[in-house]
């Protein structure tokens, strides 16, 4: 939880492909 909101933070942009992958 507390990973995926860092990412989404830093790659607005992979945020979409973190979300499926995660």
């Amino acid at each position: 939880m507390h990973k995926n909101t860092h990412v989404k933070k830093k790659s607005r942009k992979g945020g979409k492909l973190l979300s499926q992958i995660a």
